[in-house]
């Protein structure tokens, strides 16, 4: 992909080339990394949905971590525009996805297996850079003081290569590989499986107690109250038993790698489904 005279690989084509990893940083959303995403997203959906991101009707979700949201949600707009210039923006915090992908359906309508009126949930949203957090009470009313990040997975990830660079003295490992380590603790160096267990449970126990720390900061007095904790992210499996042993309402959403790529196509589709609505009974929406 072509932007502003630079190529980029992006998705399957940039991990089998083993291309630099883009780290999130301040001013990500701005950057021509972001920007060559979008525009293969973009292309991508026309070439093989026939859907065009830039035809001033179809709903373009996009959002932002919790730390970052308030501050960067018109400038994320603005760069969408800038590279599709007749495109509907909808920015959204990124932990509110996996509530709308458990809360309504893939057509925008309510989840009859829900009820919006009366549940309350709260959400964790563990991913590689940041974990999001979000809680929602009933009536679909987000609770603005339970925005809030801390670590993602890459901490454990970082922690990890050190720690098996130093005391292992496998000093070729790279952090590509730290995911799969964490996940399997075990690692295969010069054509020898090496068990890191310990390693891995330490690595994994600094991520999850600064989780657990900022979700009992946030809604730990409400808990009780909620329907249940959703797990969403691709971290998610690293933390769920932890979780689970402080609140056992946790749930780990389904799909909770893409959880929140299909919370955003679903809020889409809901403020579609409530804009038809609202044209069928002659009113505007809000």
């Amino acid at each position: 992909m072509i932007v502003n005279g630079a190529a980029f690989w992006v998705g399957e084509y940039a991990l089998a080339q083993r291309a630099t990893v883009i780290g999130l940083s301040d001013d990500w959303v701005a950057t021509d990394n972001h920007a060559a995403l979008l525009l293969m997203a973009s292309k991508w959906l026309k070439q093989k949905e026939g859907i065009d991101l830039g035809d001033g009707q179809t709903q373009v979700v996009m959002g932002l971590p919790s730390k970052s949201y308030a501050e960067q949600k018109k400038l994320l707009a603005n760069e969408v525009v800038r590279y599709l210039p007749n495109a509907k923006v909808k920015i959204i915090p990124q932990p509110n996805a996996p509530f709308f992908q458990h809360m309504f359906l893939d057509s925008g309508r309510p989840n009859p297996e829900r009820d919006l009126a009366t549940e309350a949930w709260a959400v964790v949203d563990v991913g590689f850079h940041t974990t999001d957090m979000t809680m929602m009470n009933p009536g679909g009313q987000f609770v603005v003081d339970s925005f809030d990040s801390t670590v993602g997975v890459s901490a454990a990830a970082e922690h990890l290569l050190r720690a098996l660079q130093s005391s292992m003295g496998l000093h070729r490992l790279q952090m590509d590989e730290m995911d799969l380590i964490l996940r399997t603790g075990k690692l295969k160096y010069n054509g020898e499986v090496i068990q890191v267990e310990n390693l891995v449970r330490e690595a994994r126990g600094l991520v999850t107690k600064a989780i657990i720390d900022k979700t009992q900061q946030l809604f730990g007095a409400n808990a009780h109250r909620l329907d249940g904790i959703l797990l969403a992210g691709g971290g998610a499996s690293l933390v769920q038993n932890e979780l689970k042993a402080v609140w056992k309402h946790t749930q780990l959403i389904n799909n909770p790698r893409l959880s929140i790529a299909i919370g955003y196509c679903r809020h889409g589709s809901m403020l579609n489904y409530r804009s038809t609505l609202l044209q069928q009974s002659g009113l505007r929406a809000a």
